[in-house]
């Protein structure tokens, strides 16, 4: 059930900047792991593509499924995946 909710995140409200041509950015394979019991958080996953050829940028993300939705890259510290805060995510063209 939650995967179909982040679909609905990802393919109804993503904020892009410019979004006049929001149209050539593809989002795919986007999924939520079902929260454990007590859960506080959860992370979504999606691929997202810009297909135009003008660069473009994330810049946020809202669901009525999730009260609250940040936007994070991964990084590998030590061997270690870490989630760092991202206001804004490059697409390049």
């Amino acid at each position: 059930m939650l995967k179909k909710k982040m679909y609905g995140l990802a393919a109804a409200a993503l904020l892009v900047a410019g979004s006049a041509q929001a149209e050539h950015v593809m989002i795919s394979d986007a999924w939520v792991r079902e929260a454990p019991p007590g859960a506080a958080a959860l992370a979504g996953y999606m691929v997202v593509m810009n297909h135009g050829d003008v660069a473009r940028a994330l810049v946020g993300a809202a669901s009525p499924a999730f009260g609250n939705v940040m936007l994070h890259r991964t990084v590998m510290e030590g061997g270690v995946a870490k989630m760092v805060h991202q206001m804004r995510i490059e697409l390049p063209a």
